[in-house]
């Protein structure tokens, strides 16, 4: 998959629901970052969802 049509599934898909039961993920400073930088690129998707996907 193209990242453009990554980010057309992700516009279509945005939902925000979360699971019942919360989870911890440790993340190294690189990938903090990352996906941080996808959030702000991406409000729409949750961290969860980008992490997901």
């Amino acid at each position: 998959m193209k990242i453009r049509e990554l980010a057309q599934h992700w516009e279509h898909t945005a939902k925000g629901q979360l699971a019942q039961a919360p989870y911890t993920v440790h993340l190294d400073i690189e990938a903090a970052a990352r996906l941080a930088a996808l959030n702000e690129m991406y409000p729409k998707q949750s961290p969860e969802a980008l992490l997901g996907s």
